[in-house]
This record gives C-alpha cells, structure tokens and sequence, in this order.
C-alpha cells in the first residue's frame, strides 16, 4: 500500500513506473513537453474519455496531456503552471463504474472484493483532496453538468484558455460537434462500457450497496459536494 501510494503521489516515481509500464505495452510514453498547453484529467470513470473526445474537435491532441487519474501528473502540471482542468463525478457513480472497469478483461467474482472497493473509495478521496488544496489553481468540471451541456461546457473551457481553439463565432464552435452526436467511442464491453445499459446498471447497483457501508464514503460525499459549490 505505501509503494502504491509512492508512485501514485511522486512525480519522480511516477514517471518511471509510467515508462516502464508504456514500454511493456510497446507505447510510447506520452508526458509533458514544449507542445503541451494544457493538462485534463479526474478520477478514472468520470466522463474524461468523452470530454477528451469532445475536446479532439477543437484542439490538437499533441497540445493536451490527459488520462492519469493520479496526483502526481497534476503536481506536475501545476509547478509547470500548466492550466489544468480537472472533472468530478459524485463518488457512487465513479467508484461502483471503476470497480467494474477493473474486471473488464477477466471474469467478474461473485463476492464482491471489499478491499478492491476500499482502495477504489480510498483512491477518490485522496485524489479530491489534493484537488481541494489546489482548488484556486484548477479549473473544475462537474460531470453531470458534461453530460448535460456538453458543448456549452466545452465553450466555457475554450473561454478559460482565452480561446485556444481560436474559433471567435460562437455558433461555428458549437457547429465542430455536430458530427460527434451518435458516435461511438471508448470500450464496447458491458463492463468496462462508458455508457450506460442494463446488466451494467444492476452490477453497479449492488456494488453501491456495500460501497456506502464503509465509514469513509460520507468524506467522499461531502468532499463532492464541497467541491462543486
């Protein structure tokens, strides 16, 4: 747990544990450099691969750090004095999803792992905690307000980096996404899908039923509504 913790909170840990795991993968390691203008992240499971698909109609990617869900990249960017957003989800949607997310690829056990779960709720709360400290520093998504408005967001996020995609109209802004309405993105498994569907929606259900048993989930709870007033 302490190594763990180590890697997930030091830049310096971080970055090689990163490499190492990229290269095994034969991935190149996508990390900072003079191209990168600003960094987007949040808690895996939080609607970051849409508003990274969203984002891909009105910037260069090469421009755009993303996808960590960690705190060490977010040190990073801030020393850096990178802009940087950061979503949030309420904690019993993202971490009963990331719960799921974990067994996408091998068989899902019929107990559900208490100690996964823990560790998952554990993550949250100390990823949003480190965000709340930075609060002034970040600039804060709401999911559900993604999801709901999703280019109005996106506008709002442009106006915050003074207009980087430099379009200045905004009905052509809003026009770049009307191609991206009924496109499919992301994993395709029940499991690990982004969105929504039936069996995915039961599992979740008694996963959230244990999650709010551990002590910790009401700090969760009030760490999200803290942060999104």
């Amino acid at each position: 747990m302490y190594l763990r913790k180590l890697f997930m909170s030091k830049p310096f840990f971080f970055y090689l544990w990163y490499k190492l795991y990229r290269s095994k993968k034969k991935l190149k390691p996508k990390w900072f450099n003079k191209e990168t203008t600003f960094y987007f992240d949040g808690y895996p499971r939080s609607g970051n691969t849409y508003m990274i698909f969203l984002m891909k109609e009105i910037y260069d990617e090469k421009n755009i750090i993303h996808h960590f869900h960690t705190i060490a990249p977010l040190k990073v960017a801030l020393k850096k004095k990178i802009k940087s957003l950061i979503i949030i989800r309420n904690p019993i949607e993202s971490v009963s999803s990331s719960y799921l997310k974990k067994f996408e690829k091998k068989e899902l056990p019929i107990q559900i792992d208490k100690n996964l779960l823990e560790t998952l709720l554990v993550d949250y709360i100390t990823y949003y905690e480190y965000v709340k400290s930075q609060y002034n520093k970040i600039y804060l998504i709401n999911f559900q307000t993604l999801i709901n408005n999703p280019y109005k967001t996106l506008l709002k996020v442009d106006k915050h980096l003074n207009n980087l995609s430099g379009i200045k109209d905004e009905n052509e802004f809003l026009s770049r996404f009307s191609n991206r309405k009924d496109t499919t993105f992301g994993s395709k498994s029940i499991l690990g899908s982004s969105l929504p569907n039936i069996e995915k929606e039961y599992l979740k259900d008694k996963i959230k039923a244990e999650l709010v048993k551990f002590d910790k989930f009401s700090n969760a709870e009030k760490l999200f509504i803290n942060l999104i007033k």
